[in-house]
């Protein structure tokens, strides 16, 4: 039988994994015995694993005591959108610069995975174009905190399954990096001015969930 060499690793790796497939609703409680008894874990690896995760900012510390995820109010929100444009639009500058590079974005409309999983990969493929290590790592830092936002879009726009294709074909159709940039920035900052709603479905949406767990 072989030992665990990182359990701390174990630990940190099995909660990032949750939180980028959302498994973890906004709000929920993150119980460090519950964590440690699902992962056959001592709750010291786990509690440094939250520490860890609260101090990137994916989750926080509950009033009183203990782990959240993170629930973002309409101004977080409306920051986040903005930030993750201007990452973006960062690399789309930096792409600029240099005439002879464009973005292959390729044509996503047959893609496999959720509009967010697939505009999430576009939007990725364009920062690893300018080839910024630490950009990347900002972007999609980003957009860890931002995953249940996108998710529950569709349910402040009507049309966002549609718009968002609409944007993969443009990125794909328009390979400047300033038409680029115009496209991106357009969809970000619908979401942006929409920020107090996206908050309001991800309050209800939290409600919910803690309800079934009654």
């Amino acid at each position: 039988m072989s030992l665990r060499r990182d359990p701390f690793g174990e630990a940190l790796g099995h909660l990032r994994r949750q939180l980028a497939i959302g498994a973890i609703w906004p709000g929920q409680a993150l119980i460090i015995q519950d964590l440690a008894a699902e992962l056959k874990l001592s709750p010291t690896p786990v509690r440094e694993a939250l520490a860890r995760l609260a101090g990137e900012g994916l989750i926080e510390v509950r009033q009183g005591g203990g782990y959240r995820l993170w629930s973002a109010d309409a101004v977080d929100l409306a920051d986040l959108y903005e930030a993750h444009l201007s990452a973006l639009l960062s690399s789309l500058r930096m792409l600029v610069a240099e005439p002879g590079r464009r973005v292959d974005s390729g044509d996503r409309d047959g893609d496999e995975g959720s509009v967010v999983e697939v505009t999430d990969a576009a939007f990725d493929g364009l920062v690893r174009a300018c080839g910024n290590r630490v950009l990347l790592t900002w972007r999609r830092s980003l957009a860890q905190r931002l995953v249940w936002a996108r998710r529950v879009e569709a349910l402040v726009f009507d049309d966002a399954e549609v718009e968002a294709r609409r944007l993969l074909h443009d990125l794909a159709r328009t390979p400047d990096p300033p038409d680029q940039a115009r496209v991106v920035a357009s969809f970000h900052r619908r979401r942006r001015d929409g920020a107090e709603l996206i908050a309001r479905a991800l309050r209800d949406l939290g409600e919910q969930e803690s309800i079934k767990q009654i």
